[in-house]
Order: C-alpha cells, then sequence, then structure tokens
C-alpha cells in the first residue's frame, strides 16, 4: 500500500524499523541538517536488513578533473542556497550517507549530466543498515 505523507526527512512519523526500503532522490542538497537527516532515515530502516537507495548530486571531487565545474559550486553556492530552496552545490552526501551508516554502499557510483549544470555531478547508491 502506497500513501503519501508530506512532512521532514529530519522528524519522520514513523516508528523504529517500521520500513524495508527507503528511496531518497536530489533530496539531501537541500535539508539544513543532512547528518541529522540521514540518522533520520537509518532510523527508520529495519536493522540488519533495511536498505536506502539514493541518486543525489554532490560535489566535483579534485581527482575527477573538472577544476572549472568545482570552482563554479563553490563559488555559486551560497546564491543557489537562496534562489533554490536551500539547496547546495557543493555536499559530500555519499560520505555522510556512508558515514551516518557505519558502512560502505553494496553499490554505488558517481557520473556526470552535463545538461545539469551546475548540478552535473551526480552519485547513486545502494547501502544497508547493519
Amino acid at each position: 500500500t502506497f500513501r503519501f505523507l508530506q512532512g521532514s526527512v529530519q522528524e519522520i512519523p514513523f516508528q523504529d524499523e517500521s520500513f524495508d526500503v527507503a528511496v531518497c532522490c536530489l533530496t539531501l542538497c537541500s535539508v539544513e541538517n543532512p547528518v541529522e537527516a540521514v540518522k533520520e532515515i537509518k532510523r527508520v530502516l529495519v536493522e540488519a536488513r533495511g536498505v536506502l537507495g539514493y541518486v543525489e548530486h554532490v560535489a566535483v571531487h579534485p581527482e575527477e578533473r573538472r577544476r572549472i565545474l568545482e570552482w563554479q559550486q563553490k563559488a555559486l553556492d551560497p546564491l543557489q542556497q537562496l534562489l533554490a530552496h536551500n539547496c547546495h552545490l557543493h555536499r559530500e552526501t555519499a560520505s555522510t550517507i556512508a558515514s551516518v551508516f557505519g558502512t560502505d554502499p553494496v553499490t554505488s557510483g558517481r557520473f556526470f549530466v552535463e545538461d545539469m549544470w551546475p548540478v552535473a555531478c551526480q552519485t547513486n547508491g545502494i547501502i544497508q543498515r547493519l
């Protein structure tokens, strides 16, 4: 059964271990506190089998040789936050997720969608609650 609820990812109105799966798409860029948001997602996932699937735009890494895009993300980030409902261009979202979950993703990737400048750098993954 699917039921749509509007609320805050930082205060999910469900009991601990309520879900087997959570999906997060282009959300963690805009939350006030991404660590607390991921902790809350983890809380509602069933221990030892719950999984989070995610697709998020993220900061360019220096080794990706996209220095101009990296500079643009950093320079435009304050304006982006004002104009796009707190959307941050230069967050290390995949690292935040892995840190909160205390493990590496089961699968993950990074890719660029050039037509989505300045959020061209994307990450995706599936991580399991241990």
